[in-house]
C-alpha cells in the first residue's frame, strides 16, 4: 500500500523524527495487552461460530494474537528483537549479525557492493564441507529474506530452507545451495538500494564465480519475495547479458499497490505496517521510486519473457489482493506461473511453525522440491 495518510506509521518514528517512540518496556506492555485482547476477541469469535471455517483455534488464535503487535515499536526495537529472539543471532550495532564460532553450517561471504550468508550443499548434518560458492552445487537459490525491508536476517529462515535442500536431494539427487543476500535495510538505504545489492550478488554469481543463471532461481517471502519477482525483472530489463535466472518462488510477496487494504484479525500484517514498509522502502514517498517498475511489478508495461513462478499466498492475508493482481498481469503477460493458495491460512504461513500444521510446512516444501527440480538445468 503506497497511500499515504496523516497518521505517522509507528514502524519509522524513530528514523522519521516525527514522534519519539515509546521506551521499550512501555511497547513491550502494549504489545502483550493488545495481543491478549485480540487472543480474547478471537477466542470469542471461535465459540461463537464466526471465524473461517476450518480454521484451527491454535493457529487462529496466535495469528490474532500477534495481529498489530509491532506497531508500537520503533525500528531499533524491532531489529533487537529480531537479535534477542534468533538463537544463531548477535545484536551488533543495532544489526543483527551471525555468531560464526557456533555455526558451521554456513559462511559470511561479501563482494563488491553486496554481502550475505553461503549455505554450501551438504550431504549430511554433520559433515563440515563449507565450499566456496557455486562449487558442488547443481542449484544455487538466491534467497531474499522477509522483513518488509527494515528488518530481518538472511538466516531467520534456515531451518525451511535446509528442508527444501534435503527434499531436493533425497528425491533427484541434485545438490542445492543457498546464497542468502544480507541487503541493506530502509529507511537507512531506500529503494533501490536493496535490489541493487541483491542485482550485485546475482552478478557476483554468474561472473566470479561461473554459475550458469541457468543454474541459480531466485527465491524470497513477503519483502523478499518482492526481491524475488524483481531480480529477474531488473536483469531482463537492465542487464540482459547475465542471462535470467531458472525460475522465481516466492511466498506471500510483497507487491506495493495504491488499493486499500482492509485490516483484519486473521493476519499479523497490517495496512498501517504496510504503509511502513511502503514510505521507508520508497524514500518518503519518493514519486520516482513510486513508479519505478522495479518497486512494484504492478508498474512494469509487461513482464513477458520473465522465468516460470511459483507463487504460494495465503487465503486470509491482506496481501492477497495485490499477490493475485500481480499473477493475473503475469499470466496476462503469457509468464508460466504456477500458484499455491491456502485459503485458512495467513501471511508466509509456512515459514512459521505456530502459524501452519506439520502437514502444511510438509506440502509447501514438497512444492517447492519439485518446482525446482522441474526447472532445474539437468531436467530442462
Amino acid at each position: 500500500m503506497t497511500n499515504k495518510t496523516d497518521r505517522p506509521p509507528p514502524f519509522l518514528l524513530t528514523t522519521a523524527k516525527r514522534v519519539a517512540p515509546l521506551p521499550l518496556g512501555l511497547a513491550a506492555a502494549r504489545a502483550f495487552v493488545h495481543g491478549a485482547f485480540n487472543y480474547l476477541k478471537y477466542t470469542v469469535l471461535h465459540l461463537a461460530g464466526k471465524t473461517p471455517k476450518g480454521l484451527e483455534f491454535g493457529i487462529g488464535s496466535t495469528v490474532a494474537a500477534l495481529s498489530s503487535m509491532s506497531e508500537g515499536f520503533s525500528i531499533s526495537q524491532l531489529r533487537g528483537a529480531i537479535a534477542w529472539g534468533a538463537p544463531y543471532l548477535d545484536y551488533d550495532g543495532g544489526h543483527p549479525t551471525v555468531d560464526v564460532a557456533s555455526k558451521q553450517d554456513w559462511i559470511v561471504v561479501k563482494g563488491s557492493g553486496w554481502k550475505g550468508c553461503w549455505v554450501p550443499f551438504k550431504a549430511s548434518s554433520t559433515r563440515n564441507d563449507l565450499r566456496p560458492i557455486g562449487q558442488g552445487c547443481d542449484i544455487v537459490i538466491l534467497f531474499a529474506h522477509g522483513g518488509g525491508f527494515i528488518c530481518g536476517h538472511p538466516l531467520q529462515t534456515i531451518d525451511v530452507l535446509r528442508d527444501l535442500v534435503k527434499a531436493v536431494h533425497d528425491q533427484s539427487g541434485l545438490k542445492v545451495g543457498i546464497l542468502s543476500i544480507d541487503y541493506s535495510f530502509s529507511p537507512e538505504t531506500p529503494f533501490p538500494g536493496a535490489l541493487n545489492e541483491c542485482i550485485a550478488a546475482y552478478k557476483a554469481l554468474v561472473q566470479e564465480y561461473g554459475v550458469d543463471a541457468q543454474r541459480i532461481i531466485t527465491f524470497g517471502d513477503s519483502a523478499g519475495g518482492n526481491l524475488a519477482h524483481v531480480i529477474p525483472l531488473k536483469i531482463r530489463d537492465d542487464f540482459p547479458e547475465l542471462g535470467l535466472p531458472a525460475a522465481t518462488m516466492s511466498s506471500s510477496p510483497y507487491v506495493p499497490d495504491t488499493d486499500p487494504m482492509e485490516k483484519t484479525l486473521y493476519d499479523m500484517i497490517t495496512p498501517i505496517s504496510c504503509q511502513s514498509f511502503a514510505e521507508g522502502y520508497s524514500g518518503y514517498y519518493d514519486p520516482e521510486s513510486l513508479a519505478s517498475p522495479h518497486f512494484s511489478p504492478l508498474n512494469a508495461t509487461s513482464l513477458a519473457g520473465l522465468p516460470p513462478m511459483l507463487v504460494f499466498v495465503g487465503g486470509l492475508e491482506i496481501l492477497r489482493p495485490s499477490i493475485e493482481k500481480f499473477v493475473a498481469k503475469a499470466k496476462g503477460d503469457k509468464c508460466s506461473v504456477d500458484v499455491v493458495l491456502h485459503e485458512r491460512r495467513a501471511h508466509c504461513w509456512f515459514f512459521a511453525s505456530p502459524m501452519c500444521t506439520p502437514q502444511d510446512r510438509a506440502e509447501a516444501i514438497e512444492t517447492c522440491a519439485q518446482f525446482l527440480i522441474k526447472h532445474s538445468k539437468k531436467n530442462s
